[in-house]
């Protein structure tokens, strides 16, 4: 559910018998998921239910967890109050809210400077100025994808690895960022890693990446000794040494061992045809 792209939250509860709510829905889902429907009913009899969902939209500041009613549902007439979309798109229009990236410098991919401008809020405590310039092609995908859905970028730039994943959902390095709630994203030449994606939802493939090596050209050779080249000269003597001694071994042979139908020949004579 929780890679889903359409996860939805349904909450039912009695009023009466729930008389503080504060501990469950100030929990970190309220704060990080837009589809949050809550069912509110008086008493166990009651057939009218306060149907409510998270602001989810705005600065953090504003508590995005605050419940508003949304509509209210007549069980006898089973019509509802005000007739609106219980699960609203609220990720199309965020109204500011803030979306924090954990990234270290790690070129082209993203870049990190502490001098060039326009800069935006580090969280990082290790930047005293609180302030520093990201870019990036990673980077300008996020840039990009918060001017159209209207939310403000941050960033947290106190890791400098990727850091490793770990089954107890802690991690260290850029992924401890997501893990400890400290950044919703983070960016970095990531590739699939099997082990992370256990734990980490990761996005899907935005580009390849390759390696390419660059060494000096091969001198052409147009000696006549280019056929003995691709051996040294040590094995080419052993494999004429070796030529040779089978000839004489197969010469031997045959001239020690005559035949009565056959007839002999010579060393002289061995070598004419025709």
């Amino acid at each position: 559910v929780w890679r889903s792209l359409r996860n939805k939250f349904l909450f039912v509860y009695r009023k009466d018998l729930q008389q503080d709510t504060t501990t469950y829905f100030d929990d970190f889902l309220f704060v990080d998921q837009p589809n949050v429907l809550i069912v509110e009913a008086e008493c166990g009899n009651c057939s009218t239910f306060a149907l409510k969902t998270n602001k989810f939209i705005g600065p953090l500041a504003e508590h995005p967890e605050q419940l508003y009613v949304l509509d209210h549902y007549n069980g006898v007439d089973g019509k509802f109050e005000l007739g609106v979309d219980l699960y609203m798109d609220k990720v199309q229009n965020l109204q500011g809210r803030e979306v924090t990236v954990g990234i270290f410098d790690y070129r082209p991919f993203t870049v990190v400077d502490y001098e060039r401008q326009p800069q935006i809020k580090d969280r990082s405590p290790e930047n005293l100025r609180g302030m520093t310039h990201i870019d990036g092609t990673e980077v300008r995908m996020l840039l990009a994808l918060c001017e159209v859905v209207n939310c403000t970028v941050n960033t947290d730039t106190s890791e400098d690895d990727w850091g490793i994943s770990y089954a107890n959902l802690t991690a260290d390095g850029i992924f401890g960022l997501v893990t400890s709630r400290k950044a919703q994203y983070v960016v970095g030449a990531l590739y699939f890693w099997p082990d992370d994606y256990r734990y980490l939802d990761m996005s899907s493939f935005i580009g390849r990446s390759g390696v390419t090596c660059l060494v000096p050209s091969p001198h052409r050779l147009t000696s006549w000794l280019l056929p003995l080249r691709p051996f040294q000269l040590t094995l080419w003597l052993g494999v004429f040494a070796s030529l040779g001694l089978e000839t004489l071994a197969l010469f031997f042979t045959r001239h020690l061992a005559p035949s009565d139908t056959e007839p002999r020949y010579g060393l002289m004579e061995s070598f004419k045809f025709g």
